[in-house]
C-alpha cells in the first residue's frame, strides 16, 4: 500500500553552529579528529566530493563543507537515525527508528520528516494496525528507484523519486541492515542469520539466496554492475562477479564485526568494523588488507569518492578522514 507522510515538518533554518565546534584535520591516512562528536555516530555520505554528512543517536545531523569545520543542523527528531543516502548534491534522505525518514532537496538547507508505517498489506490480505519499525538502511538505483529496509522483514520502495514510498512483500521476519542494487531491477538486502533477499523485479517479489552463512549480514555495496561486497560478523566478506547469482567468501585476516563498505572505485575500497577494524582492496574486493593499526573504537560507517578521500565514523563520535590522490 502506499505509505501515508505523517508528522510533516519543514525545517526553515540555514544549519546552526554548534555549541561545541569538532574538527579534522588538514591532512594524514585515517586521521581521527581532534574533538569528536556529541553522540555515536552510526552513517556518514561524503557527497561528490565536497560535503561530508553524518547522522546519529538523538536525531543528530551535521554537515562539513570543507572536511575541517562541522555544524550541526537543527533537531528534527529525537530518535536515532541509522543510514543517510544522497543521491546528488541536492536529493538526500536519512532513515532510522520508529519509521523515521528525513528528506532534503535543496543540499540539507532544509529537511522534512516523515513516518513509514508497516500495515503487513504486502504480506498478508488481512491488514493489521499500522506500525512503525525501525529502519537501517537506504540505496537508489537511480533519479527515482529507490528501497528502505528495516525490521521484520520491512522493505520499502519509491518510483518516484522519493515522493512516495510502497510497502512490499518479502516473506521474511529478518532484521534487514542494508540494501543494495545492481540497477532498477535486480536489488539485494542482508541482514541477521545470513539472510541474504534477492530481488529480480525491482523489490515486487523476494526470495532468499543460500550463501551457506550463518553469521549476520550488515552491508551491501556494488562497485561494477557486475560485482559486489557483503560484509558481515566474524570477519565475513563475501563476493560476487556475475550480479549476485554465486557468492565467494573471502578470507581476511579479522574475526570483528564488519559493517559499512564503500569504494571510491571499481578497484578501490574500504569495509570498517568493531576493534577499530579497517580493511583496504585495490583489485575490486578479491584480497583485503588492513589499512589503520593502533585503533580500538568501533567504527560503523565509511564514505568515499573517487578522489580517494575518505571519512569514517563510529562510537563516541568518533570521525576520521582520509585524503586521497595528490
Amino acid at each position: 500500500m502506499l505509505i501515508k507522510n505523517l508528522a510533516v515538518v519543514l525545517i526553515g533554518l540555514v544549519l546552526a553552529a554548534p555549541t561545541a565546534a569538532w574538527q579534522s584535520v588538514e591532512s594524514g591516512a585515517w586521521q581521527p579528529t581532534g574533538a569528536k562528536a556529541p553522540v555515536t555516530l552510526n552513517a556518514v555520505a561524503f557527497v561528490e566530493g565536497k560535503v561530508v554528512w553524518a547522522v546519529g543517536k538523538d536525531g543528530f545531523v551535521a554537515r562539513s563543507t570543507d572536511g575541517v569545520s562541522w555544524t550541526q543542523a537543527a533537531k528534527l527528531v529525537d530518535v536515532e537515525l541509522n543510514d543517510i543516502y544522497f543521491r546528488d548534491g541536492k536529493h538526500g534522505w536519512a532513515v532510522g527508528a520508529a519509521g523515521t525518514m528525513l528528506a532534503t532537496s535543496d543540499g540539507g538547507k532544509t529537511w522534512t520528516s516523515f513516518t513509514l508505517e508497516v500495515t503487513g498489506v504486502a504480506d498478508s490480505a488481512k491488514p493489521e494496525a499500522p506500525r512503525r519499525l525501525d529502519l537501517y538502511g537506504i540505496a537508489f538505483a537511480d533519479g527515482r528507484n529507490g528501497w528502505v529496509v528495516g525490521d521484520e522483514g520491512t522493505v520499502f520502495r519509491t518510483e518516484d523519486g522519493g515522493k512516495s514510498w510502497t510497502e512490499q512483500r518479502t516473506g521474511s521476519k529478518a532484521q534487514l541492515f542494508n540494501v543494495g542494487c545492481s540497477d532498477k531491477h535486480l536489488v539485494f538486502a542482508v541482514g541477521t542469520v545470513g539472510t541474504l533477499l534477492r530481488s529480480a523485479n525491482g523489490g515486487r517479489t523476494w526470495d532468499r539466496q543460500p550463501v551457506g552463512v550463518g553469521t549476520d549480514l550488515n552491508d551491501i555495496q556494488f562497485h561494477e554492475k557486475d560485482r559486489a561486497v557483503i560484509s558481515g560478523d566474524g570477519g565475513t566478506l563475501l563476493t560476487t562477479m556475475d550480479r549476485g547469482a554465486t557468492w565467494t567468501r573471502v578470507e581476511v585476516a579479522t574475526k570483528a564485526r564488519l559493517l559499512g563498505i564503500s569504494f571510491a572505485s571499481k578497484k578501490v575500497g574500504w569495509v570498517v568494523g568493531y576493534g577499530g577494524a579497517i580493511l583496504g582492496t585495490v583489485d575490486g574486493g578479491q584480497t583485503w588488507k588492513s589499512d589503520a593499526d593502533g585503533l580500538s573504537d568501533n567504527l560503523f560507517a565509511v564514505s568515499a569518492h573517487k578522489s580517494e578521500r575518505a571519512f569514517l565514523v563510529g562510537a563516541k563520535g568518533l570521525v576520521l578522514r582520509r585524503e586521497g590522490k595528490k
